[in-house]
């Protein structure tokens, strides 16, 4: 079994994720899910403090991961994407290829 180590900085934490396989080819291929690069700062306000958050749908059980701005007057996010084709996770664009980064919707006051 061979074993293959990746990190990805998201703001200012390190993400280390790790592969298993049983030949070179598996771990790379596998590693390939991972798709996208580092994100040192928000798109919107700049700001390092960042962290993942993923989470699922109740009615259509959508699976989502985002980069969430943890600054609380920029509520910046960007969306992870996955090809159907390989399962790999991107980042979503914008159509001049810009990082799709967006401001968070108001949550209304629920109790």
């Amino acid at each position: 079994m061979i074993h293959l180590s990746l990190s990805k900085q998201i703001g200012k934490h390190k993400h280390n994720f790790t592969f298993l396989g049983e030949d070179l080819f598996e771990v790379v291929m596998e590693s390939q899910q991972l798709g996208f690069g580092d994100i040192y700062k928000c798109g919107i306000c700049e700001g390092d403090s960042l962290r993942l958050r993923a989470y699922e749908t109740k009615e259509d059980k959508y699976h989502y991961v985002k980069v969430v701005c943890n600054n609380p007057e920029c509520r910046g996010q960007l969306t992870f994407g996955k090809a159907k084709k390989d399962g790999a996770y991107f980042f979503r664009r914008n159509e001049d290829r810009t990082l799709a980064w967006e401001k968070m919707p108001e949550r209304d006051n629920e109790e």
